[in-house]
């Protein structure tokens, strides 16, 4: 227990640590073709739908400008709905 109390690098870790990301050094390994399908993302395909459904408003089934008179105008409405 007091060596690993002492243990410079289990408390702090390697020194290249604090240095900026881009000096950390570069470790360059060969995967086998099962370690490199383990690391790699799963590629997927995926499909994506947006569909939207407005009722039409009354005024753009029925337009008022086309008739003469209300009277007129609210038959043509109760015989529409």
């Amino acid at each position: 227990l007091d060596t690993l109390r002492e243990d410079k690098l289990w408390w702090n870790g390697p020194a290249w640590l604090k240095e900026p990301i881009e000096q950390w050094p570069r470790l360059t390994m060969a995967l086998s073709p099962e370690e490199t399908r383990l690391v790699s993302p799963e590629r997927k395909r995926v499909v994506t739908l947006c569909a939207s459904l407005q009722e039409p408003s009354l005024l753009a089934i029925i337009d008022p400008s086309r008739y003469g008179t209300m009277e007129r105008l609210v038959r043509i409405t109760a015989y529409c709905c």
